[in-house]
């Protein structure tokens, strides 16, 4: 109920002290409700935020958040139960399309968070139309794939032949990050960005390279974890791949080092 009122309206909590000698209650403190979390969990947290305004600023400040406030499936403003289905029956990590979150549990129309779309643009085509005037629309196609035929083995040397249709398939095999294989970059990652490399020298630009800390089906060991012992993964957009945030530790750092001393080489190598 804490959650629900502090969500819908601009509340304005307060601390009243009560001297019980002098039957007199007044006020200790008085401001504005801002953020706060309700996960599911007993405990309920809230920052407020006191009455010294700027005058050129709106008040009470709000601070939005990826993650929905409602208790799982409490039969009232999560009424899974009644109107949900898929994910886990027990339990929500609270996001929109993540792999336990409201998508995965059919209840799209509940979450309480504020899913952000990136703003979309409207592209002309310049070869249409006089002088600027009457340019057709371009209609941007993606069609996400997925593929099915794949090899059997993604190590040793030698041609392998596969056949088959592309469209609509399934993962099939799952590719994971072995850090005994030397080089870390296969083939096709070291000639896209060797000649990518090469292409901005030879239009005078430059280039900065960083690796993110989140690494997909990397060795379990390099997994961050969360008191519970679940993995610590976001959601790629990409089918059901998640990336797994990695510890610190000597293996991580051997293999980035490794992927940077790579980049640096092939860097150098566009410029010599």
């Amino acid at each position: 109920p804490i959650a629900t009122y502090t969500a819908r309206f601009s509340t304005l909590p307060s601390c009243r002290i009560f001297t019980i000698s002098a039957s007199r209650n007044r006020i200790g403190y008085s401001g504005s409700s801002g953020r706060f979390i309700a996960d599911g969990s007993p405990q309920f947290t809230a920052q407020c935020s006191d009455g010294l305004y700027q005058i050129t600023q709106m008040y009470p400040v709000r601070a939005i958040s990826r993650q929905c406030w409602k208790t799982f499936n409490d039969g009232v403003n999560c009424p899974y139960a009644a109107h949900g289905s898929g994910g886990d029956p027990n339990s929500c990590d609270y996001y929109f399309d993540s792999a336990n979150g409201c998508q995965a549990h059919g209840m799209t129309p509940y979450f309480g968070g504020h899913p952000a779309e990136p703003q979309g643009v409207v592209i002309k085509d310049n070869s249409t139309g006089l002088w600027g005037f009457g340019r057709n629309t371009v209609t941007a196609n993606w069609q996400f794939h997925v593929y099915t035929e794949l090899p059997a083995s993604n190590t040793g040397s030698g041609q392998a032949t596969v056949s088959g249709d592309l469209q609509g398939g399934t993962y099939g095999v799952t590719w994971v990050i072995d850090p005994a294989q030397t080089p870390v970059f296969n083939r096709a990652f070291r000639d896209w960005h060797a000649d990518y490399f090469a292409l901005l020298k030879a239009n005078n630009l430059s280039a900065v390279c960083a690796f993110s800390q989140e690494l997909v089906n990397p060795p379990d060991s390099w997994i961050q974890r969360f008191p519970d012992g679940s993995p610590v993964e976001t959601a790629t957009g990409f089918g059901t791949l998640n990336s797994s945030q990695i510890a610190f530790g000597s293996a991580p750092q051997a293999y980035l080092q490794q992927a940077y001393a790579q980049t640096a080489a092939m860097m150098q190598a566009a410029v010599t």
